[in-house]
């Protein structure tokens, strides 16, 4: 009766034994995964200090872009909203029918924001869609008439509120 019970132990013990098996195995994989963990610990740190510099880099992107398009789509003389269109006649020193950096940086700094080459050339980046080295109105128009619309309408509320 002993043996008996020994026996059919035994002939269920394959599945303990799986078991066991299965136990030593998920051992296995967790200490694989933890070497695995280790291993691409310094890489996963590379790409969360990556990920939060390139967020980091865009916020200051769209901080300087909102800048320089808000200052873009007012008078520099009366602060007035103004078409993108006399924007760009404004940018356009020597009439020539495109906006070069020079002229870019020069506009800039009448709409009283001086920026370095480095930010100029983030902006411009923003702006010059075709990326042929030269804003042409329609680039400049496209850029800026929705900033234009956003001004135009606080100052109607602004307007009728007085």
């Amino acid at each position: 009766s002993l043996n008996s019970s020994l026996n059919s132990h035994r002939s269920s013990s394959p599945d303990r034994n799986e078991g066991a098996l299965s136990s030593v195995e998920g051992t296995s994989n967790r200490t694989k995964k933890k070497k695995d963990a280790k291993h691409e610990g310094p890489m996963a740190a590379l790409r969360r200090k990556k990920a939060e510099a390139d967020a980091k880099k865009l916020l200051e992107v769209e901080r300087l872009n909102k800048l320089v398009f808000a200052a873009l789509v007012r008078n520099p003389v009366t602060g007035e909203a103004q078409d993108p269109r006399q924007t760009f006649a404004d940018l356009d020193e020597d009439g020539g029918g495109t906006v070069d950096k020079e002229e870019f940086r020069n506009g800039m700094k009448v709409c009283g924001v001086d920026l370095t080459d480095a930010e100029t050339d983030v902006v411009w980046g923003a702006m010059d869609v075709d990326g042929d080295g030269d804003l042409t109105a329609e680039e400049i128009c496209t850029v800026l008439e929705e900033e234009f619309k956003k001004i135009q309408a606080k100052e109607a509320l602004s307007f009728s509120r007085m």
